[in-house]
């Protein structure tokens, strides 16, 4: 009875993480203005104001410096909340982001103290120039957490898988025809597994990039290492929620005790059927 509410319960959360969406490649979870804008529509909106005048460059280039901050935090936050990551590859990305976060702050103080108009532009243009927070920092950040959360899941989903192999061998020994519920528990234990692989491939494959630097050439090769990553994610998100939805239905078929042939019981036979 005990074994039962644990699967029950496993159930629950396996589908609540199952339910999670996939954020989109420059996942922004600001609900300031700038929110899911890409970063040339970003860029537009924070330079909305065409002022050249000392005054506005400064206000404009702050607001711009701040919405990275922010987004930087953000994302600092997710990565403290990985559980499956190695302890290299958080360190690696948070002091990317220290590193952002501190040379950020040093421009708008230098943009802040500026005396003319034509040295705070120069300034001004260098936070996009240096700073390739929307191309690079953010969308990694987000697309390695999205590979967090598809180990953990696996995680989640093996532990489930084996207490229902459990209870699918005391079915076996009762006399019961379990060849169908094995199968089943092996198709889950295939997408498992091609997730996991798929959750550490995707990790190695955005890790190494480095940012463009205005670079069009790198910008485009790293878009596409990432877009190629995203997708691999949303697969394998895929492939672990029809892992869940298989373990589900064993659980049903379990619930349902012997003698339903149908639903893989019933005595073994040693004839074939015909």
């Amino acid at each position: 009875m005990n074994q039962n509410k644990n699967i029950a319960a496993l159930l629950l959360s396996v589908s609540l993480a199952a339910g999670a969406g996939l954020p989109t490649l420059a996942e922004n979870a600001s609900s300031t203005t700038n929110s899911g804008l890409g970063p040339r529509e970003r860029l537009i909106n924070e330079r909305g104001a065409k002022g050249s005048d000392l005054e506005s460059i400064k206000d404009r280039g702050n607001r711009e410096i701040e919405n990275r901050l922010q987004e930087l935090a953000r994302i600092s936050e997710r990565v403290d909340s990985m559980k499956r990551v190695s302890a290299d590859t958080k360190k690696s990305i948070n002091s990317e982001i220290d590193t952002n976060i501190k040379g950020l702050k040093e421009l708008m103080d230098r943009i802040a103290t500026s005396t003319d108009a034509g040295t705070a532009l120069k300034n001004e243009q260098l936070i996009t120039k240096d700073f390739r927070i929307y191309n690079l920092v953010v969308p990694r950040g987000y697309i390695i957490a999205s590979a967090d959360r598809i180990q953990s899941l696996s995680e989640k989903i093996s532990g489930l898988s084996e207490k229902l192999a459990a209870k699918v061998a005391e079915l076996n020994a009762a006399g019961k025809n379990t060849a169908a519920l094995e199968s089943q528990l092996a198709n889950i234990k295939t997408k498992v597994d091609a997730a996991i692989a798929a959750a550490d491939a995707i990790q190695k494959s955005v890790s190494g990039l480095a940012p463009d630097q205005g670079n069009r050439t790198t910008a485009a090769a790293n878009r596409e290492a990432m877009v190629k990553a995203r997708e691999d994610a949303r697969r394998a998100t895929g492939s672990l929620k029809e892992a869940r939805a298989i373990a589900n239905n064993i659980a049903q078929q379990i619930r349902a005790g012997g003698g339903k042939t149908s639903s893989g019981f019933g005595p073994a036979s040693s004839t074939t059927e015909k």
